[in-house]
């Protein structure tokens, strides 16, 4: 009996001390195949291990004796069995069922969008605003990063791991990567774009051009987050290109889908009935030229969406403007209807704690975001419009 308690007690003392060996968040990736790498950020907590980017995401029971781990997922009834090794800041995971491992390194930074970027040798601050928050792995998967700054006064952009100049030929860059993975409909994948805030607008927006020429027309735009493992970010689709712009491409024969409708032509009817125009001129939001603050372009687009379920945000951005201007302006626009949105929830549907896909794709069609971008000509044909 006496020998079997002091077993017990060298377990406990054992596996508690191996556990805070091992707390904290620790960050990689993996390559899937030759063409792509995915990210790996897992997080040891007390009694829990969360792998952030597996399938499915969820929080593992785990206990560890030595460098044998054992991790029991209630909600599948499944436990997995690997083995940890750490060397200081590093830790090696393998997995003997499929003699997979993983190399792992200590986070450093505030969050994990910097961790990721610490390799990349470049310098991104990233803007500021309340946009959606989501749970990496869980919400939001973090494929196809694209990190976008300044660098030697020249605007560089990092994406599949390789850092090049941005230019109007950019284009010829993204197709090779879209030949190396000819199985794969880029079309249905979106755009991680991690800019520093201070970039110019015609280069964000030449960025954008350089995407849709290769059907990459759905961007995540990564805000700043006080929380590691959350991001902000706000998603949308790339104003659609003349059918011009896609011809050129016609020589490489690539199997593009068809490019986005274009605007159609100004109804003065429809835009004096159903639509708001704005015009961001720096840090400065116009509205029939006046300049409004963040609560009153809320109040604005609320009052009206309450009675328009066709409400559509036209906005322009001039050259004076930058990266920070343009989420400073379409985070407010984005706020406004998922708080419409998520009143509309509680007052008709006051008794759940969770709303299914049926219910939320209700309150998506009750308040649409229909928002689009307009080029300097649009923008003057549609103010002289209204």
């Amino acid at each position: 009996m006496k020998n079997f308690i002091i077993i017990l007690i060298v377990f406990l003392i054992t596996s508690c001390s191996n556990k805070k060996e091992y707390q904290g968040i620790w960050i990689g990736k993996i390559a899937i195949d030759e063409t792509q790498v995915i990210p790996v950020l897992m997080k040891f907590e007390n009694e829990y291990l969360i792998d952030y980017f597996s399938i499915p995401y969820d929080t593992l029971e785990y206990n560890i004796i030595g460098e044998n781990i054992t991790a029991f997922n209630r909600t599948l009834n499944e436990e997995y069995k690997f083995k940890l090794n750490r060397s200081k800041d590093n830790l090696t995971i393998f997995y003997p069922q499929s003699d997979r491992k993983l190399e792992l390194h200590k986070s450093i930074e505030s969050n994990f969008v910097y961790d990721f970027l610490s390799d990349k040798n470049l310098k991104i601050e990233l803007p500021i605003g309340n946009a959606k928050e989501e749970v990496f792995g869980r919400d939001f998967n973090f494929l196809r990063p694209m990190y976008l700054t300044y660098q030697s006064e020249k605007l560089v952009a990092n994406f599949f791991d390789t850092t090049v100049v941005v230019d109007s030929n950019y284009y010829k860059f993204l197709l090779k990567k879209q030949l190396q993975e000819p199985e794969r409909e880029w079309f249905l994948y979106s755009v991680t774009l991690i800019a520093d805030k201070n970039i110019n607008i015609s280069d964000i927006d030449l960025v954008k051009k350089q995407l849709n020429l290769v059907a990459l027309n759905k961007i995540n735009y990564i805000l700043n987050s006080e929380n590691y493992e959350t991001v902000q970010l706000i998603s949308m689709r790339t104003p659609p290109l003349p059918m011009s712009e896609y011809e050129k491409l016609d020589k490489c024969g690539l199997r593009l889908p068809p490019p986005p409708p274009p605007l159609p032509k100004n109804n003065s009817e429809f835009i004096k009935n159903h639509a708001i125009l704005f015009e961001i001129n720096g840090a400065t939001i116009l509205y029939n030229d006046t300049e409004l603050q963040e609560f009153e372009i809320k109040k604005l687009i609320q009052e009206k969406a309450i009675l328009d379920s066709n409400l559509t945000i036209l906005f322009y951005l001039n050259e004076n403007s930058v990266y920070q201007d343009y989420i400073s302006f379409i985070d407010p626009v984005f706020s406004s209807f998922y708080e419409l949105r998520d009143r509309y929830l509680s007052e008709k549907y006051k008794n759940l704690s969770y709303y299914s896909t049926e219910i939320l794709d209700e309150a998506k069609k009750k308040h649409p975001i229909i928002i689009r971008e307009l080029n300097q000509e649009e923008y003057k044909k549609t103010k002289y419009n209204l």
